[in-house]
């Protein structure tokens, strides 16, 4: 604030404000979707030790109240929260204490519960002493809620303890401490449909056809840095979101390129998109060797299936469509399909999961994008349940890395406001 203030005294009001407004959208713009904090349950209040004061009567008895309840914790789903960014910046909350006992018989007030606010999605891991963590709960509802810690009690008041035979007791008790622990929280997108594949496929243009949307599209590598929303409306009364991941490279799955940092948001997509490029055919980045190979469709396609199943079994289960894109830079139609029939002869000796289609699509010149969704049309109902399944079925997510708790990154992704 004091720079604020420095600056604001130097310059112009507007020139100030010009000056910051992109900095300020850049903070609105920032989603944390993996970040840890601590909480703490406020303190339950003292009991007080009082005594009435009447006058020429020196045994009047007591009238010490109850101490209050301290605040409870609570985590809830939020719909006006889209990202964890609170809780990149502030990283211990605390509920309240509750109040100490008053004269009179009067207790003290009880404190108000703390609830944290967070996007529908996230899922919150209890850290233990040793490292270790543990789901607590998965806010994969709207409107859900959970109890992460409860408040303290209130401690006794000496009126508490007056008896028929002491009617002046000399005794009161402390209000209860409150709880705490570190707490883990990880955000994964919710989606019907996910479009993966190497880099410079074609998948934000893609997904700019299907939704039409307007994101940042380029024939260079990593393009997109970060995941794309949009809704493609099949019919007034069938819509799917897609989400578009930033591309995917040879050892994404342990942290190479940008797919280790959004490989969990494919896990809760019902359905995979997967978007060949036959222009890359001719050769693709190994890692290992630093040099590029020469390889077909079904080897740029096993590269990203590999990187899937290295990061979680569970992604290699999910029903895809695989769309060779890009067709119009191809001679003609019949090299295209070609291309297509050798790569499904190919793929059906291996293909353990179930593939909705193979298509030769062009998002440049919008050919064959009817195909794509008349295909979504028919397995609408299968997609939406699936979504669905697997979101009742995620509670038991683990993380397919090892991860230093003392030392977690607050790794970052952008929504596009």
């Amino acid at each position: 604030m004091s720079l604020y203030i420095l600056i604001k005294n130097c310059f112009s009001l507007d020139y100030v404000n010009a000056l910051l407004k992109p900095v300020i959208l850049y903070i609105m713009c920032v989603m944390i979707d993996y970040t840890k904090i601590s909480v703490f349950s406020g303190k339950g209040g003292d009991g007080r030790e009082g005594y009435k004061r009447i006058k020429y009567n020196a045994f009047a008895g007591t009238d010490g109240g109850d101490g209050g309840k301290g605040g409870d914790v609570y985590i809830k789903v939020s719909k006006k929260e889209k990202t964890l960014l609170k809780y990149k910046t502030k990283k211990v909350f605390n509920a309240l204490n509750g109040g100490n006992g008053l004269g009179n018989f009067r207790s003290g007030k009880n404190a108000p519960d703390l609830y944290l606010e967070v996007p529908l999605g996230t899922i919150v891991y209890k850290v233990s002493k040793d490292n270790t963590k543990k789901i607590i709960c998965d806010l994969r509802y709207e409107d859900s809620s959970y109890l992460l810690l409860k408040g303290g009690k209130g401690g006794f008041g000496n009126a508490h303890y007056k008896s028929s035979t002491n009617r002046t007791p000399e005794k009161h008790t402390l209000g209860e401490k409150g709880s705490g622990f570190d707490l883990i929280l990880e955000l994964k997108l919710l989606s019907d449909i996910g479009l993966i594949g190497l880099p410079s496929v074609g998948k934000s243009t893609l997904i700019n056809v299907l939704t039409r949307g307007h994101y940042k599209t380029s024939a260079y590598h990593f393009t997109t840095l970060e995941p794309n929303l949009g809704i493609l409306y099949l019919s007034p009364t069938k819509q799917l979101l897609i989400s578009d991941l930033p591309g995917l490279i040879e050892g994404a799955s342990k942290g190479k390129g940008l797919g280790d940092e959004f490989l969990r948001h494919v896990e809760r997509c019902g359905l995979l998109i997967h978007v060949l490029d036959p222009s890359q055919t001719e050769s693709y980045y190994n890692s290992k060797s630093q040099e590029y190979i020469s390889c077909d469709l079904l080897s740029s396609y096993n590269v990203v299936r590999k990187e899937l199943g290295d990061w979680s079994s569970d992604l290699l289960l999910k029903d895809e469509l695989v769309v060779i894109n890009k067709s119009d830079t191809l001679k003609d139609n019949i090299r295209c399909e070609t291309l297509k029939n050798d790569f499904v002869n190919k793929l059906k000796g291996i293909s353990t999961h179930r593939i909705l289609g193979v298509l030769c699509v062009s998002a440049y010149t919008k050919s064959g994008i009817e195909d794509i969704k008349n295909i979504l049309l028919q397995k609408y109902n299968d997609i939406i349940s699936h979504s669905k399944s697997i979101i009742e079925d995620d509670s038991n997510s683990k993380k397919r890395r090892t991860i230093d708790l003392n030392n977690i990154p607050n790794k970052r992704i952008f929504f596009n406001l």
